[in-house]
C-alpha cells in the first residue's frame, strides 16, 4: 500500500505541462490543483512561462524547491520520456501521465511507451498513464 500511497495524498504536486491557456488540459488541472493548496505543495512547471495563475511557474523539474511526491504530464507524448528521465533524476517515484499519443496512434506511440516504461524501470518510478502502468 505504501508504493501507491503518493499517488492519493501526495505532500507535493508538480504539473508539467501547467499553462493559462483557456480550455487546455494545463490549465484545467492546474486550477483544481491551486483549491488543494492547503494540503499540499503545488509546482507549476513550463520553460516558457515564468507563472501560471498567479502561480509561480517553474522551467524543469529540477529547478523545483523540493523533490515532488508526485508528477502530472500533461505535454506532448514525444515529450514525455525527457520529463520522466527528469522525474527520476531528481528522486520523485510516482507519476501520472495525462497526455494522449502511445500505442493507440501506433508504432511511433508504441515505442515511446516502451522507452517511458525503461526510464520508469532504470529509476524505479510508479507510472498510471492513459496506456502505460509500470508496477
Amino acid at each position: 500500500m505504501d508504493k501507491i500511497k503518493l499517488f492519493f495524498n501526495p505532500k507535493s504536486v508538480a504539473l508539467v505541462g501547467a499553462t493559462d491557456k483557456e480550455g487546455s488540459t494545463g490549465k484545467i488541472i492546474l486550477q483544481n490543483l491551486i483549491k488543494g493548496k492547503d494540503r499540499r505543495a503545488v509546482y507549476p512547471v513550463n520553460p516558457n512561462r515564468e507563472s501560471v495563475l498567479e502561480q509561480k511557474c517553474y522551467p524543469t523539474l529540477k529547478d523545483l524547491p523540493e523533490v515532488p511526491d508526485l508528477v502530472l504530464v500533461v505535454v506532448p507524448a514525444k515529450f514525455v520520456p525527457q520529463v520522466i528521465e527528469d522525474a527520476g533524476k531528481v528522486g520523485t517515484k510516482s507519476v501520472i501521465i495525462i497526455s494522449a499519443g502511445f500505442k493507440e496512434v501506433g508504432s511511433e506511440g508504441k515505442a515511446l511507451e516502451e522507452k517511458i516504461a525503461e526510464i520508469a524501470k532504470q529509476y524505479g518510478i510508479r507510472i498510471i498513464g492513459p496506456t502505460v502502468w509500470v508496477p
